[in-house]
């Protein structure tokens, strides 16, 4: 069993607030130096040790030649010397009981080297035995601003002159990428608690630094820069604990893996490619994803200052008719509301504006007038009032000093009326400071580029409407019992073909065809007739897994006649294109004709285990992609998302006068099949039901065919 996260991976305040730090590797020059200027430049209040033999005094500080020469007790260490030294470092770090150390030093694991390797095995074992919390190896190192703590490798002079302290903390694992938001994190008005450089991750990763901000009254949004994630359990863990809490994690994902090319044996692994995992894996947890460096500072800005909108309805105001034309463009693509005013609203805005402008949602008030402060204030007002809106927005073109009355006028309105607000600059560039204050003084998002902005509105729109649903879910990981006979229907084999796959299916309550298997063709005739007609002709093989592609199915048979020549068909069919094929006999099955095709089925991701998939299509699933994933285990309301994401939703729903189709019985499935994938995460690779029919609302669903594919292991008993 997989060991718990251990208590000080969580519980970091030695490493974001130590009281005394070593530096291991200082000069007057170079990377030590920078952590020594870092340190005293924002007033460091602890103890600083110099560590170098070579080096008497470093800076004006007394140096030492090693940890252990230090009397004083040390909280934290920071390392910059070759790879190579590392290990030792650490183990003399262990025997002075320092818990926590900071590598920046390069060469290990990310060098894809025996020796590198080898080089962060022998650090992540010592420093797990002394429960040592090390960031890094081969990372920029950490500045926690609140607590006045520049563990950083970078000379934060050319980032930034005067850090503030903020409520905003990044985790990147690309160290570059850190020193690039936190510079740009000025440009939108952000200030920030910690920012953390997590490099290879040896000890810590980036859910125990997640968790730690969690934690954290000074931080309210966490921002993610990840390419790839450690310990899958242990993040679900702490994505379901940000849920609970509240607080919001924007990430941005690099590194997206295509989906795999190779033959798989099942759709469902075809479908479900590990970037689409990790995407459902957001969704469910809350966590907002994001396609750039400039969209995360955005989103995280919306969120650091936003007032969570009740739902998506929006008030957009502006000051040039086609700056509001493009923004309710924007807002149709994103989905957010635009609602007509209602008469007695437009009536009192038509008083409050000029003669050629016209009561409108969006509201263009043209351009600057010596009434403008005012008549914002009143517009914003008159609209809060007509209790048709969720959150009002300011389109701006620029950051001028000119919209600081602007802003304040706006914002002040749309807080006495109970509405979110946002300033958007339609535009990026550069700010007026004092409209930045403005900004946070008033606790308003000041947001750049019009694209940018709204997509940071809906992501302040879906997460309230998360918020809303007040949902939260903890990992279920205990197995349960489950009937012995299930099991043994395992054993010894790789796959389960259609009958033994839906004689599984059936026990777990998922609905399947009627069917019978047939030795002979009088088997199949009298099969037929108990049945009833018309009936389809299936070979029955464990061999054969897409009958299509050997002739190996015939639908439709209408009578005894057809029957024994679709019989004939399909046996000579497989025999000539699947010669090897092991034939258990033929399957006589009812016809389903009414229902529309889903494709439902399961994939066991690498990382998180089982994922359960719903698409539409049927048999051309794989042509038509339209699919939707989530981790198990899924909820009813997991199952809604999912259902409401597809393109072809509203096929479902009755479109343009269709019958609307029974949802509730796909959920049942959707749920039934999750909850056979959690009793089995180990034994079964991947289960196909393609199709799923889903017939008029009220008489349910069928599976059709079902394909479940085992782990080469699972022929082992089971214990």
């Amino acid at each position: 069993m997989k060991r718990e996260t251990a208590h000080w991976k969580a519980d970091l305040d030695v490493l974001f607030n130590p009281a005394s730090i070593a530096v291991v590797g200082a000069s007057d020059t170079g990377r030590g130096a920078r952590v020594i200027d870092n340190l005293r430049l924002v007033g460091y209040p602890g103890k600083i040790y110099p560590i170098n033999p070579k080096h008497a005094s470093v800076n004006g500080l007394r140096c030492y030649p090693d940890v252990l020469a230090i009397d004083d007790e040390i909280d934290c260490a920071t390392i910059q010397v070759p790879a190579t030294a590392v290990p030792s470092i650490i183990n003399q770090c262990a025997a002075k009981k320092v818990k926590a150390v900071v590598i920046n030093s390069a060469g290990f694991a990310e060098t894809r080297t025996i020796e590198g390797s080898s080089l962060q095995s022998q650090l992540t074992e010592a420093a797990e035995q002394a429960n040592i919390a090390l960031c890094g190896p081969n990372c920029q190192g950490l500045f926690s601003i609140s607590n006045r703590t520049p563990l950083y490798f970078v000379d934060l002079k050319s980032i930034v002159k005067d850090p503030t302290a903020g409520s905003a903390a990044v985790i990147s694992q690309s160290g570059s990428m850190l020193t690039t938001l936190f510079r740009a994190g000025t440009t939108y008005g952000l200030t920030f608690s910690h920012v953390i450089s997590s490099g290879n991750e040896a000890v810590l990763d980036v859910s125990n630094y997640l968790e730690y901000l969690l934690d954290d009254p000074q931080t309210k949004v966490v921002g993610l820069v990840l390419e790839g994630i450690r310990d899958a359990d242990n993040i679900r863990r702490v994505a379901a604990k940000a849920l609970r809490c509240g607080k919001v994690v924007v990430v941005l994902k690099i590194g997206r893996s295509e989906k795999a090319k190779e033959s798989v044996l099942a759709h469902t692994s075809a479908l479900a490619g590990s970037d689409d995992v990790q995407d459902a894996f957001f969704k469910q947890y809350g966590w907002i994803r994001v396609g750039d460096l400039d969209q995360l500072l955005t989103t995280l800005a919306a969120f650091l200052c936003g007032r969570l909108p009740k739902g998506r309805r929006l008030a957009v105001v502006g000051f040039s008719g086609g700056t509001t034309s493009l923004s309710a463009d924007l807002c149709d693509e994103m989905k957010l509301a635009l609602p007509s005013l209602p008469e007695q609203t437009a009536a009192a805005l038509g008083a409050e504006l000029r003669g050629f402008l016209s009561a409108k949602n969006p509201l263009d008030l043209g351009g600057p007038n010596p009434r403008w402060v005012e008549s914002v204030q009143r517009c914003i007002g008159l609209l809060g009032e007509s209790g048709m809106f969720d959150m009002a927005v300011l389109v701006s073109a620029r950051g001028e000093e000119t919209y600081v009355p602007v802003l304040a006028a706006a914002a002040k309105a749309a807080h006495e009326k109970g509405l979110a607000f946002a300033q958007v600059l339609s535009v990026s560039g550069p700010v007026a400071e004092t409209l930045k204050n403005k900004a946070r003084e008033a606790d308003v998002p000041l947001l750049q580029d019009i694209r940018r902005c709204f997509q940071s509105i809906r992501h302040l729109v879906e997460y309230g409407e998360l918020k809303n649903r007040a949902r939260s879910r903890e990992v279920v990981t205990e197995r349960k019992s489950t009937p012995l006979k299930v099991a043994d229907t395992f054993r010894g084999k790789t796959i389960l073909g259609e009958r033994d796959a839906k004689e599984l299916l059936s026990s777990y309550g998922i609905p399947v065809t009627k069917e019978k298997l047939a030795l002979d063709l009088q088997d199949a005739l009298r099969l037929a007739t108990e049945i009833g007609y018309p009936v389809a002709v299936k070979i029955d093989s464990s061999d054969v897994l897409h009958k299509t592609e050997v002739g190996g199915i015939y639908l439709g048979a209408r009578d005894a006649h057809e029957l024994a020549a679709a019989y004939k068909q399909v046996t000579e069919s497989v025999a000539l294109k699947a010669p090897g094929a092991k034939i258990n006999g033929i399957l006589i099955q009812e016809m389903v004709n009414d229902g529309i095709e889903l494709i439902v089925g399961m994939h066991r991701d690498r990382q998180f285990g089982p994922v359960i998939l719903v698409g539409l299509g049927g048999v051309l699933a794989e042509l038509l992609n339209d699919v939707s994933l989530r981790l198990c285990p899924l909820d009813s309301a997991d199952v809604e998302e999912m259902l409401s994401e597809l393109k072809g939703a509203r096929l479902l729903q009755g479109f343009r006068g269709g019958v609307a189709r029974d949802l509730k019985a796909v959920g049942d499935a959707l749920v039934r099949l999750s909850e056979l994938a959690g009793d089995f995460p180990d034994e079964i690779e991947s289960m196909d039901i393609n199709p799923l029919a889903v017939f008029a609302e009220g008489r349910g669903v069928k599976a059709v065919d079902a394909l479940v594919v085992l782990r080469q292991s699972t022929g082992e008993a089971r214990e």
